[in-house]
């Protein structure tokens, strides 16, 4: 019992001291890192060969999207993850008509679907190499959520197929295999859709 007593009057000296093992100012925080969720980019397959834009190219705008990545990157503190929350791609619609399911709403297959991702992002060069840079700062990620537009990205070897088409090395550019994101924290939820 005077043990005890000893040890704890020897802790309670310390802790009135300040002579804890671990001072408030010791103490690692994580650091805060910001969450950035854009959607629906609908990159397709460019322009055709006459110079005119693919009638399913909704993004125009390189030059645009890398200054939102500088920006992001540097609002962010290179402490950012992007997540880019479906149909980054467009893989359903295309002038090819190179699916051959039954019907439309049936979607391509994983083959053809991969044709369609190779001429995306061929016609997405630039701003595959924005995300890369973006993807290499600091400590940031890029996570692609798939949507009903690029939803192949789940066949894993057309998601691998986006990851290294980014060539960044370690974990910093994932698709979502869950078909969702969330932070690590809990608090941040992302899904195609909303």
């Amino acid at each position: 019992m005077i043990a005890r007593l000893g040890l704890f009057l020897l802790l309670a000296a310390a802790l009135l001291t300040g002579r804890t093992t671990v001072s408030a100012s010791q103490r690692q925080t994580p650091p805060a890192r910001s969450v950035v969720v854009v959607s629906d980019l609908h990159m397709g397959e460019g322009r055709e060969p006459s110079g005119e834009w693919n009638a399913y190219e909704d993004f125009r705008w390189a030059d645009e999207f890398a200054a939102f990545l500088n920006a992001s990157d540097c609002e962010g503190q290179s402490a950012v993850d992007l997540i880019l929350n479906g149909d980054t791609f467009e893989l359903l619609q295309s002038t090819h008509g190179d699916c051959t399911g039954p019907t439309d709403s049936v979607g391509c297959s994983e083959a053809e679907a991969s044709e369609r991702l190779e001429r995306v992002l061929a016609a997405h060069a630039t701003e595959l190499k924005a995300l890369a840079q973006f993807a290499r700062q600091g400590a940031n990620r890029v996570v692609f959520v798939a949507g009903d537009h690029d939803a192949a990205l789940l066949f894993a070897r057309l998601g691998r197929r986006v990851v290294s088409a980014l060539a960044v090395p370690g974990n910093r550019v994932e698709v979502a295999q869950k078909g969702y994101w969330l932070s690590p924290d809990g608090l941040v939820y992302a899904e195609h859709g909303h």
